[in-house]
């Protein structure tokens, strides 16, 4: 997973956890979280320091619960300072989303493990010096890492640039979806009804690093089959621009969703028929997609 980010690094991963097991299973909602909070982002910041940290680049950015904010710096291959890296990760250890891998290249790699835990891997002359750190709440171990590399296949190329909105203004005559995936995870995507009067304005707040996938006519005619598949309801009828959604999972989601005036089905799992990444500066497309994932 971390391959190219560990090239320059060791073969040793930190983890710093709880010592407190109270702590370990309750996390933010015990009193006793704030001051480890406060020790856990000492001992980061220290690390941080030694390895010569400035800045950390967000990478697999997941929201898979809702959040009360989306900050604007908040998406996939964006650099943010060292700490505000360190704050968002000791968020991360609370048990509050959304999730990520920190990294410095060729310095440090920061990402969230479970129970209140982080993990770190920085290069042995850091590693040395860590053990020598005074620590009261905060426990440290010392794991192998596994290096063991997964490349994911079929991965996005296309660059969500100029062609691409304009075969996407070609197949605007129906009902056309855009799904911005800003983060992998349920709670980590916008929807979209895209018209020829709302395009450039949508292709305009799409954020760098995100996804981009386009449905035409997905809506669900027939009788839906629960048990089968999933699907996501929509008010009716489809409004242009940004649109509310619910996830429909069984009879009680569906009837819910109803009540509610959210009628219109798509299945979880269509294709679409195009999908592209939002390009940096200078149309350099850093995040990493796989396609045809179905909009789960």
């Amino acid at each position: 997973m971390f391959s190219d980010a560990l090239a320059d690094l060791g073969e040793v991963e930190l983890v710093l956890y709880p010592i407190d097991g109270e702590l370990e299973e309750h996390l933010s909602e015990l009193p006793a979280w704030r001051s480890y909070a406060e020790e856990l982002s000492r001992h980061i910041f220290m690390i941080a320091n030694k390895a010569g940290v400035e800045s950390f680049e967000i990478m697999n950015l997941s929201a898979n619960g809702p959040l009360s904010r989306r900050l604007p710096w908040m998406y996939n291959g964006s650099v943010i300072p060292s700490f505000a890296g360190v704050e968002m990760a000791v968020d991360m250890a609370s048990g509050n989303g959304p999730y990520c891998e920190l990294i410095a290249k060729g310095k440090m790699v920061l990402f969230a493990g479970w129970d209140g835990a982080l993990s770190l891997v920085v290069g042995p002359d850091v590693l040395e010096e860590v053990e020598c750190f005074d620590r009261f709440l905060v426990g440290f171990r010392f794991l192998s890492l596994d290096l063991e590399t997964f490349e994911p296949e079929g991965l996005v190329e296309k660059s969500a640039d100029r062609t691409f909105w304009s075969d996407v203004a070609s197949v605007v005559d129906g009902v056309t979806l855009v799904v911005e995936h800003w983060a992998h995870g349920l709670h980590g995507k916008r929807w979209f009804r895209v018209t020829a009067d709302n395009l450039d304005m949508i292709a305009a707040d799409m954020s760098v690093g995100s996804m981009v996938e386009v449905f035409v006519n997905p809506v669900e005619e027939k009788a839906v089959e629960l048990g089968e598949r999933n699907y996501f309801a929509f008010r009716s009828p489809f409004t242009p621009g940004e649109l509310d959604c619910v996830p429909v999972y069984d009879e009680e989601g569906l009837s819910a969703a109803f009540r509610n005036g959210f009628t219109e089905l798509v299945r979880d799992d269509l294709l679409p028929v195009m999908s592209a990444v939002v390009p940096g500066e200078c149309g350099v497309v850093r995040a990493r997609w796989e396609e045809n994932r179905g909009m789960v």
